[in-house]
């Protein structure tokens, strides 16, 4: 680009920006709007799509401790590399 196209283009963001923040409402109106509705009841298509989602994974369960006289040879690489 060309320095003066710069300078032009310039101009018409900062013109955007302008109408963009005069036409927005300020944030803090937006917030104490929304915390004075009441909050709505879950609807009919939000609790099939909790029913559908998938389970939450369930933790792994802490690597079994040997025995007396036993080896238990280690699974993970992580078992591995604490040894």
């Amino acid at each position: 680009m060309i320095e003066r196209d710069d300078h032009h283009l310039r101009q018409r963001f900062e013109a955007l920006r302008r109408e963009d923040a005069a036409a927005t409402p300020p944030f803090r109106t937006t917030v104490a709007a929304a915390r004075a509705r009441p909050a709505a009841a879950p609807g009919r298509r939000a609790l099939w799509l909790a029913a559908l989602a998938p389970p939450r994974p369930q933790p792994r369960p802490p690597p079994r401790q040997a025995c007396a006289g036993e080896v238990v040879a280690p699974t993970r690489m992580a078992d591995v590399l604490a040894t």
